[in-house]
């Protein structure tokens, strides 16, 4: 029984943190431009493109990046910092008229271990677990730990979500800049 649970948690929890190409349209635009404005993108977005971009090519740009999270877990005995990086790579591949994107490798780190946000989530449910069969302090420091996290899973999701939406939006924040200088 647990197996068949944990099998469709995992089925589920996947979803959340699904990972495939996206093509974003960009009408009348010849490749090399666009690769111009994805790179420009880049620049504007990280703090500086040579540091994140790892494949720089006529039809693809690969970067990787990283932004941290930070939560705070309450305790009796005080505030416990709950801080975690969300690594990504992030994938163009670019024609003429399009380009398409991924978000990929997504993982969350601290100092001391890296979780996928999947395995994340599943050592989270199962310290809620292990939070049951302890009382009073304990029981609260370490379900405060777990809320914390969830809050951490939920700050990676709606990041990458906007990171995104932010790609796609590319073409018409682009578009607006050159023609209104």
């Amino acid at each position: 029984m647990k197996r068949i649970i944990l099998l469709a948690f995992m089925l589920i929890g996947s979803r959340l943190f699904a990972q495939e190409w996206k093509v974003v349209e960009w009408e009348g635009k010849p490749q090399s431009e666009i690769r111009s404005s994805l790179k420009a993108w880049v620049a504007d977005y990280f703090k500086s493109a040579r540091n994140v971009i790892q494949l720089d090519e006529v039809d693809r740009i690969i970067i990787k990046g990283n932004n941290s999270i930070n939560e705070v877990s309450e305790t009796k005995y005080g505030s416990i910092p709950v801080n975690y990086t969300v690594h990504f790579t992030i994938d163009f591949q670019i024609k003429d008229s399009k380009y398409r994107y991924i978000i990929k490798d997504i993982s969350l780190k601290t100092p001391l271990v890296s979780f996928t946000p999947e395995s994340l989530k599943l050592a989270n449910d199962e310290s809620r677990k292990t939070a049951l069969k302890y009382k009073g302090n304990s029981r609260q420091a370490m379900e405060s730990g777990a809320d914390a996290v969830d809050r951490v899973l939920d700050q990676s999701n709606t990041f990458l979500s906007s990171l995104g939406r932010d790609i796609e939006a590319i073409p018409s924040k682009t578009k607006s800049e050159t023609e209104t200088w």
